[in-house]
């Protein structure tokens, strides 16, 4: 039984010149073995990938810090009221904070 081809495009399926030659300099890209000598680090060219190992671990570390839950805390009433305890009225209490003349609002 004989395998059928598949083909991507018509470039593909046809063979043309032009296609041939975008095949064989597809990854034409020179890679960054040497920096640029004699500029700062603004001026220097960034290779593009670079730019996205940068964007994919800004991108993954925004993720995994919004995906961290903090647990809810509730306040839990007072199964048995305490005597000295009135609704609405705060309580003072002395602090030790240094260079303040106020009390703790609690």
């Amino acid at each position: 039984m004989e395998q059928k081809k598949h083909w991507q495009s018509f470039g593909e399926l046809n063979q043309s010149e032009s296609y041939n030659k975008d095949v064989k300099d597809e990854f034409n890209e020179s890679l960054p073995l040497v920096e640029d000598e004699g500029k700062s680090f603004l001026e220097a060219k960034a290779p593009r990938r670079d730019f996205l190992k940068y964007l994919g671990f800004s991108t993954a570390a925004a993720a995994a810090a919004a995906s961290c839950e903090m647990p809810v805390k509730k306040a839990i009433p007072f199964a048995n009221k305490p005597e000295d305890v009135v609704p609405g009225i705060a309580k003072y209490y002395a602090t030790t904070y240094k260079y303040v003349m106020a009390g703790l609002l609690s």
